[in-house]
Order: C-alpha cells, then structure tokens, then sequence
C-alpha cells in the first residue's frame, strides 16, 4: 500500500519518519499563511495527501513542539480522505515560545495513516449495562 503525496509548495519537504518503524511522518512548515488570533498562526506544509481506499491522514505535533512552546490549536487535525489540498497547521504559540520565523523550515507535526470505519449510526433507547456505567471524571480512582 502506498500513501500518494503531492508538494505544493516549492519549499516544501518530502515527509519521512525519523526511524523506520516510526508511526508518524514528519512535516515541516514551510510558509506563514495568516494569522487566526494573536496567539494562533497557520503554516502551510506545502504537502499534500491521498491515502488508500479505506485510510485517512491525522495530525499531531512533534513530541520536541512542547520544548518550543508551541501546540496545534485544535489539538489533533483529521484529514478526510476527499481533502486533497494542501495540508495547513493551526499553531498556538504559548508564553516564551520560540518566533513564527523560527517554525520556517522546522519539522512541527507527524502525520499519521489511521484505519477508516465508516460504521451505521443508530440511534436507540438505551445502551447495555456496564460496571462503569456514567461515571464519568475520577470515577475509576486517582
């Protein structure tokens, strides 16, 4: 199986993993595309993605973006697996971060290839009994 990748940008990078069993691959921010918020910034990655039939793409930072400060704004990016332009990174830049011109250039995020299940939404009167059942926050304990 192959994950097909298009670069967009003219600087953009080819994504790899830094070890060869590693989960996720690299991305780089290439460009600073506007800013959302004071405290946010979108990049571009000039990559683009087309996995396989049954697939879609998920981004996460970098383990190292915590040593710069630095967090995606939404967390976790999914990508559908219809998105085929570029892939752009949302980043909240926290107290004593390093600059935006520092992220240029910089691996930021992982991009990871995850299973797609499409499974049928029902919608029912109850669900089955569980030890658990709603508890929910500290319910298991510290």
């Amino acid at each position: 199986m192959t994950l097909q990748i298009k670069l967009t940008h003219k600087d953009a990078i080819l994504p790899t993993r830094g070890h060869p069993t590693d989960a996720g691959l690299d991305l780089t921010a290439v460009s600073l595309i506007k800013p959302l918020r004071s405290d946010v910034l979108v990049f571009d990655t000039g990559v683009a993605v087309q996995p396989p039939e049954g697939f879609y793409t998920q981004v996460v930072m970098r383990s190292s973006s915590s040593k710069q400060g630095i967090t995606l704004a939404n967390g976790t990016g999914i990508i559908d697996p219809s998105y085929t332009g570029s892939i752009k990174l949302a980043i909240r830049f926290h107290m004593g971060a390093v600059s935006a011109d520092d992220l240029i250039g910089t691996r930021v995020a992982q991009l990871l290839v995850k299973p797609l299940h499409l499974l049928e939404v029902v919608e029912v009167d109850e669900l089955d009994n569980t030890k658990r059942g709603d508890g929910g926050f500290g319910s298991t304990g510290q």
